[in-house]
């Protein structure tokens, strides 16, 4: 009971000191100095901060003052996650504020989920988190790639991750990464609906090394890359295969990357 009672007058303290001080998160001592002091009680007070952020990220106010608290925001997220690194609610939390304020808070942010997913290794939803940030916050598509490349493998992870990751790949121009994880898919694919989907998007992928192919060929004998694929022809390739409605070539001297169209997004 008087645990209870602590408890619930820390919260009604926090709200008030909140309310008090609407565009200011105030900065808190550190992790080793909460280490020193709570002992046992760790867990209460990393869920007593926690309760502060949420409070503070609840009102109003918070979009005119999430950038002027964005370290003390990472800071709050980063003590609750090495206090109690099980209590998962900070890692949703997180997610859901801390990257869209700057890329170095999408870093700082993934360097918190990194805790949860060592926390929580099967827990392949975290690696969903550090990967969107990765390619969404800091244009890190080869990293996003990786990870959902090992978050794929982990019991219960639907297997579309596992292609979402070689479109990534090939985003960051790694066309033969893309091909062999897409190999290694279809392998274990029993699905007959799935397994066609492989094969299409595995032609797919071999026509764009086919390009890629052509322009290392134009390079080694000028001396240097093509400024256009269409130079290509007819010396090096016949004609560039047409990549379909769902891929675009993106040629940025000497890579040669698959993306989608601007109007579809990454699906």
């Amino acid at each position: 009971p008087l645990i209870l009672l602590a408890y619930v007058g820390l919260f009604l303290f926090q709200e008030k000191m909140v309310i008090k001080n609407l565009d200011q998160l105030t900065t808190l001592p550190s992790y080793r100095f909460f280490q020193a002091v709570s002992g046992y009680a760790r867990q209460l007070c990393a869920e007593s901060i926690y309760i502060k952020t949420s409070v503070y990220l609840g009102g109003t106010h918070k979009q005119k003052t999430l950038k002027k608290n964005e370290k003390n925001l990472a800071d709050h997220f980063v003590l609750v996650s090495k206090l109690h690194p099980k209590f998962r609610d900070t890692y949703f939390l997180c997610e859901g504020f801390l990257p869209s304020i700057s890329k170095e808070s999408a870093a700082r942010a993934n360097d918190i989920i990194g805790t949860g997913q060592s926390t929580y290794p099967d827990f392949w939803l975290f690696d969903i988190f550090a990967a969107f940030n990765c390619f969404y916050y800091l244009d890190d598509h080869i990293k996003a790639a990786s990870i959902l490349n090992e978050a794929v493998q982990k019991p219960g992870a639907p297997s579309w991750l596992g292609r979402l990751a070689s479109v990534l790949a090939a985003q960051g121009g790694e066309l033969y990464t893309g091909l062999n994880w897409l190999k290694l898919m279809r392998s274990g694919e029993k699905d007959d609906s799935a397994r066609a989907r492989y094969d299409k998007d595995i032609r797919l992928f071999e026509q764009a090394i086919s390009v890629q192919q052509g322009a290392d060929r134009y390079a080694n004998h000028y001396g240097k890359p093509p400024e256009k694929l269409e130079e290509l022809v007819p010396e090096f390739l016949s004609e560039i295969p047409d990549p379909g409605k769902n891929f675009v070539y993106d040629w940025v001297p000497p890579t040669l990357k698959l993306k989608r169209p601007k109007t579809m997004g990454v699906r």
